[in-house]
């Protein structure tokens, strides 16, 4: 078993037509919350330049079944070009293509949504949320509230408007244009 550290790694996997992709999961503490894909970085990982990214890919494979190069994984970035980094945590922003989906479970919000994913055990469903302050709220109980703040820093900074930046295909097109 690899060598867990306190560094973390989260992407926000945005599919133009769908929305940012939410993994539900039930925790005692917290009942059932929504999270982003990602999780630690191992130790043996750190010794690498891009170890965040390469841990992204990691743990959206392992979460989703989705299978992406490390580098389709972009820096997530606010509005003025900087890296969006919360503590110990680094983001990515990642289009999802509809070939990305993979895998049986259909557990999502949207049953005729053709998009599926392989999920890990350690998640009961998933979603996909266009919304983006609504997803904000839902992923607030993930990851001591830090992703959230991390989602409303790639919206836009606390002070972002839904008009500018509130839908998913709005947010996929302008990331595009910052990288």
């Amino acid at each position: 078993m690899a060598q867990r550290t306190s560094q973390r790694s989260f992407i926000f996997a945005i599919h133009p037509t769908h929305g940012l992709l939410l993994l539900r999961a039930y925790k005692k503490k917290k009942g059932t919350h929504h999270q982003l894909p990602g999780g630690r970085v191992d130790a043996e990982e750190l010794e690498l330049d891009d170890a965040h990214r390469r841990a992204a890919a990691r743990e959206l494979r392992e979460e989703t079944g989705i299978d992406v190069s490390p580098a389709r994984l972009k820096d997530a970035t606010d509005r003025e070009g900087k890296i969006v980094r919360r503590k110990n945590r680094e983001y990515f922003f990642l289009e999802l293509r509809d070939a990305d989906g993979a895998g049986p479970d259909r557990d999502h919000v949207n049953a005729g949504n053709p998009f599926t994913l392989a999920l890990s055990g350690e998640h009961t469903g998933f979603t996909f949320e266009r919304d983006l302050a609504k997803a904000e709220n839902m992923i607030g109980l993930h990851s001591d509230g830090e992703n959230a703040v991390a989602l409303r820093a790639l919206r836009g900074g606390a002070c972002g408007t839904l008009a500018s930046r509130g839908d998913a295909r709005e947010l996929l097109d302008e990331l595009w244009r910052r990288v």
